[in-house]
């Protein structure tokens, strides 16, 4: 029994359909179909599931940029796997996902002329019957290196010809694969003496000259050694800055960690208040004065004058890291009393605790400090930050005569509890 509808050939072109929706029935043998200069913009994902013989599918003159470009799944022409010719040239197309041509196993003409694209993301792979691929006209800047390895992959087994001419190429240092690759001429490239290239300088280059992967391959060169050297030496410029800084701001940053520290594990800060004070004075003093220390300034100051003193060798905590015991120290005491001399600035602990006591000064506000000078020191054994207390802090000279030790002591104490 002869079928009602035979139809082969079905031409839809140069009409108004703005819309075309899905599927489109009663085209069960149509071979051809135009839908060609209708200026469509909405194209339905199933509008052709329903034509299993089609052949050739015109579209040209659409914009269906908008229907094709969300269909990342492949699924508006994945149906057509008889289509052997497909044009979607002038439709504005500015991208296509990779995959939306999956299912055309049989198609051997695509036509994506005279659209704008920027780059051409297609997956070649898949269209396995491939010979005829027109991408000129577009604004393409290059081939990714993906698709070159696809289409060599494609014409091992089959020839391929392509059209690239009119597009917008780039000869950067970036592009220098696929100016090599154009040059090779594996790929059967249609008017491809007329491929022209822009560089840096918008300077127009052609695309097949001999010179140009020569004269890429130099500058860029050039470039790659002044990258290097530039990148070398803002790291180098970076690093003595950061260590610059880290150096000059050293012992505020090793002051303000122990601080935290002692915040995160629950310690109060003290302020002016007396009370609040567990220590009068913290003592800051080398080997060479232990013996002044432990006889005769806790005589004076702590049995005779009731001055609570802390001296690292009694009062540190057992077990407890040194840099924190003397933070600790300097924190919950209302002076700190450095006995100066030339075993003091040989003593990386006690510059250490001279320096913290500086901090504690600057960061509270607090007047902690009280200098004894124990000896006289040349200026020129002096460092920088004991130079700097000595000129902004006034100090006590220990006297060498014993009739003058009463006096001494006395003001002492009064510099401390004032």
């Amino acid at each position: 029994m002869r079928e009602p509808n035979s139809l082969r050939e079905f031409y839809m072109r140069q009409n108004k359909f703005r819309t075309v929706g899905g599927p489109l029935t009663g085209m069960k043998h149509v071979h051809l179909l135009d839908l060609s200069n209708n200026f469509c913009a909405n194209l339905s994902f199933d509008a052709f599931h329903l034509l299993p013989n089609l052949k050739r599918l015109f579209l040209s003159g659409n914009l269906l940029g908008y229907s094709l470009g969300p269909d990342k799944a492949g699924i508006t022409f994945q149906n057509l796997n008889l289509l052997q010719e497909l044009d979607l040239s002038s439709n504005k197309l500015r991208y296509l996902p990779s995959d939306i041509f999956k299912g055309l196993t049989s198609l051997e003409i695509l036509k994506l002329n005279n659209n704008e694209m920027k780059t051409f993301l297609v997956n070649v792979k898949m269209l396995t019957s491939l010979k005829i691929l027109l991408l000129n006209n577009n604004n393409l800047r290059y081939i990714l290196e993906l698709q070159m390895k696809q289409i060599d992959k494609i014409i091992q087994s089959r020839s391929l010809l392509i059209n690239l001419a009119n597009n917008k190429f780039k000869c950067n240092c970036t592009d220098i694969e696929f100016v090599r690759w154009i040059q090779q001429r594996n790929v059967s490239l249609v008017d491809v003496e007329t491929y022209i290239c822009t560089n840096t300088d918008d300077i127009t280059k052609n695309l097949t000259g001999k010179s140009l992967v020569h004269d890429l391959e130099k500058e860029c060169a050039s470039y790659t050694l002044i990258i290097v050297v530039a990148s070398i030496l803002v790291s180098a410029f970076l690093s003595i800055l950061t260590g610059g800084i880290i150096y000059r701001y050293r012992w505020d940053l090793r002051y303000l960690y122990y601080s935290a520290k002692f915040r995160v594990k629950g310690y109060r800060p003290v302020d002016d208040v007396e009370d609040r004070f567990r220590y009068d004075v913290f003592v800051s003093y080398s080997d060479q004065e232990r013996h002044f220390v432990v006889v005769d300034l806790v005589h004076e100051l702590e049995e005779s004058r009731s001055l609570k003193l802390c001296i690292h060798e009694r009062d540190f905590f057992l077990g407890g890291v040194v840099t924190e015991n003397i933070v600790y120290a300097i924190n919950n005491s209302r002076k700190t009393l450095v006995l100066l001399s030339s075993g003091f600035m040989e003593s990386h602990w006690c510059i250490y605790e001279l320096n913290m006591a500086r901090m504690e000064a600057i960061k509270t506000g607090r007047d902690v400090m009280c200098i004894v000078k124990m000896e006289e020191i040349i200026n020129d054994n002096l460092s920088l930050e004991v130079i700097d207390v000595i000129r902004n802090h006034t100090y006590i000279q220990l006297p060498e005569e014993r009739e003058h030790m009463d006096m001494f002591w006395d003001r002492l104490h009064t510099a401390i509890t004032e």
